[in-house]
């Protein structure tokens, strides 16, 4: 996996780094530790090799023909501007489980609340070779973060993995086909021992002070 990525991105624009790129799964795995999350989207039972269109928005309060809520893990949506998004089972054109895209060309990846890192994996339909531009957005869902253009795909998934400490809010995904890039196993949370934020060390500073302002009047 780690040297289909690199093959993708080898030609890639990119913009100024904001984060770092994550190379596999097993380092994004590494990274995130025990607040890892995947959705697989397998929670959607649907005949192999078939293929079910629906509305713009997939979240865990979705209701599906009959199946739902809870198709996929809280704290992430999928979206698209365009009429519908579509559900792959394994098998269809090539799809190696259960897979999501938008039928029109552009797919937006959003957090409930800001994440450290994420990976997703990317491909298109079998006998097809769709060009991927992945842009990650801050925290506030309009700073771009970074901007990874002409990522190859076929139909073997393509890991794409991203790393900011200061906050993931949403990722959208275009390409050069009529619809989006394909996505599986959309893998998020926050890396594993990092230093927390500004606000957060000075409310420890701040009761580290009052605990020893008050051992000082005890010891007085």
């Amino acid at each position: 996996m780690k040297s289909l990525f690199l093959a993708a991105l080898a030609g890639a624009a990119i913009s100024a780094h904001a984060g770092i790129l994550v190379p596999d799964r097993s380092t994004l795995s590494t990274i995130l530790g025990a607040s890892a999350v995947t959705e697989g989207f397998e929670a959607y039972s649907i005949t192999a090799g078939s293929a079910t269109d629906f509305g713009a928005t997939l979240d865990a309060t979705t209701v599906l023909n009959g199946q739902g809520p809870g198709l996929v893990v809280p704290g992430v949506s999928f979206s698209t501007a365009g009429p519908s998004l579509q559900l792959d089972a394994s098998g269809y054109f090539g799809a190696p489980s259960n897979e999501l895209l938008s039928n029109s060309n552009g797919l937006t990846i959003d957090f409930s609340s800001p994440q450290q890192a994420f990976g997703v994996d990317l491909r298109d339909f079998a006998g097809y070779l769709n060009t991927a531009t992945v842009i990650v957005y801050a925290a506030n869902n309009t700073t771009v973060l970074d901007t990874y253009s002409n990522i190859g795909l076929g139909g073997t998934p393509v890991f794409f993995g991203y790393e900011n400490s200061s906050g993931i809010g949403s990722v959208f995904l275009t390409g050069t086909e009529p619809w989006s890039p394909i996505i599986d196993n959309v893998e998020f949370g926050s890396v594993a021992g990092a230093a927390p934020e500004p606000s957060t060390i000075m409310m420890l500073l701040g009761g580290a002070g009052v605990v020893a302002l008050a051992r000082k009047r005890k010891s007085a």
